[in-house]
């Protein structure tokens, strides 16, 4: 009955409940994956501009 007014077989209803639980995984963790890649990608660009790895100055896309 409920794939007849939804239109879709019968396994696809327990297929979006454990898609569900997926989508709640990576809400909790989107935060601290994000803090750890800014924490990581700070630490990496302080290693390079002590390490005189990069430079200051821009250069310039034109002349």
């Amino acid at each position: 009955m409920l794939s007849k007014k939804y239109g879709c077989k019968g396994g696809s209803l327990a297929r979006h409940q454990k898609y569900g639980i997926l989508k709640t995984v990576l809400k909790v963790c989107y935060i601290p994956y994000v803090f750890c890649l800014l924490n990581f990608s700070a630490l990496i660009g302080f290693l390079r501009f002590i390490g005189s790895g990069q430079d200051i100055t821009w250069e310039k896309a034109r002349d």
